[in-house]
């Protein structure tokens, strides 16, 4: 049996955070998400897009934590990473084509976790 349609259309990714503070203010004045809501110091929501294509959670997590990598699509991953370089948002690979077909580059958060901004390349 074949499984049908469920109706899929958005992953929100945790992403576990030493200051939630400090990480939303990097999320909002530099990455240009907005604050969805948050519970103190414990968690937060930040999210991008008229109904929030993109969503991401921030759980303080004192404790040791490997940082995650989330591959998010945008129209315009030159235009972005300018707006980004402005904003001096921790670039770590500028804009490149890969072997994947993707446009991208990457920001780095202040834990480490790693954002790839892309495009396929056939989609230009």
């Amino acid at each position: 049996m074949a499984d049908a349609d469920t109706g899929f259309h958005k992953i929100i990714p945790t992403l576990p955070v030493r200051d939630v503070s400090a990480s939303v203010r990097y999320y909002v004045d530099t990455l240009g998400f907005t604050l969805g809501g948050r519970t103190g110091e414990e968690f937060a929501s930040v999210f991008r897009g008229e109904v929030a294509e993109v969503n991401i959670y921030l759980r303080r997590c004192p404790g040791g934590f490997t940082p995650a990598e989330c591959f998010v699509m945008v129209t315009d991953p030159d235009a972005l990473h300018a707006a980004y370089a402005r904003r001096n948002a921790t670039v770590v690979e500028p804009p490149r084509d890969t072997g994947w077909g993707y446009r991208q580059f990457t920001v780095a958060d202040p834990d480490g976790h790693r954002l790839h901004l892309f495009r396929h390349l056939d989609r230009a």
